[in-house]
């Protein structure tokens, strides 16, 4: 067994009343392993940062964050813009410049489900959208999902535009090899027509 599969059981053992262990983010700045988790009081995503025993692999800390922390590394996150390998889930791309903030409407509103609801039909049948996690300093929100081939944790980076008319922005998923920008726009402006309907009707 991998040293970070037997971390994630050592983690999910002690805190399986409380928490869901989804899986592996990666590493912070300071070494230690950071964990998705689920809060199953309020259903909310969190990072698990644990710190293990050199010797034995056993987590000698847990720590439940609330926020994901800046400096946290995922193998793998690339700027949708340039391609330029990011090592920590920046709000910015440190190459182009690009905003990666993603979506900064409060989780719970409608257009936080919105984009939730726009990820999940863009990437059905690849991933499975395990939802958002804000990023420490208010600096915009991560969004995980679940490989369904590999069962690994990845993490969406969301570009933010301005909408064709400036008046509210729009957030578009990309993907390290997932550029379905188009698709994407098409299921948010029908939502948002469907929606601009309903309030006019009612």
């Amino acid at each position: 067994m991998s040293d970070v599969k037997q971390l994630i059981q050592n983690v999910r053992r002690s805190l399986a009343s409380t928490y869901e262990i989804l899986g592996y983010v990666g590493v912070d700045g300071s070494g230690a392993q950071v964990l998705l988790g689920r809060d199953l009081a309020i259903n909310a995503l969190v990072g698990i940062v644990a710190r293990e025993d050199a010797t034995n692999g056993a987590p000698l800390s847990v720590d439940v964050q609330r926020t994901l922390g800046r400096t946290v590394m995922v193998s793998g996150s690339m700027c949708p813009e340039c391609r330029t390998p990011l090592p920590e889930l920046d709000a910015f791309c440190f190459h182009c410049g690009a905003n990666l903030s993603g979506s900064t409407a409060p989780v719970g509103t409608p257009d936080s489900a919105m984009v939730l609801a726009a990820l999940a039909t863009a990437t059905s049948g690849r991933y499975e959208i395990l939802g958002r996690l804000d990023r420490e300093g208010a600096t915009g929100a991560a969004y995980f999902a679940r490989d369904l081939a590999s069962d690994n944790i990845a993490a969406l980076r969301l570009t933010r535009v301005e909408a064709v008319d400036a008046s509210k922005p729009e957030y578009i998923e990309r993907l390290t090899n997932i550029f379905e920008t188009g698709a994407i726009q098409a299921q948010m402006a029908e939502r948002k027509a469907q929606q601009d309907a309903e309030r006019a009707a009612a």
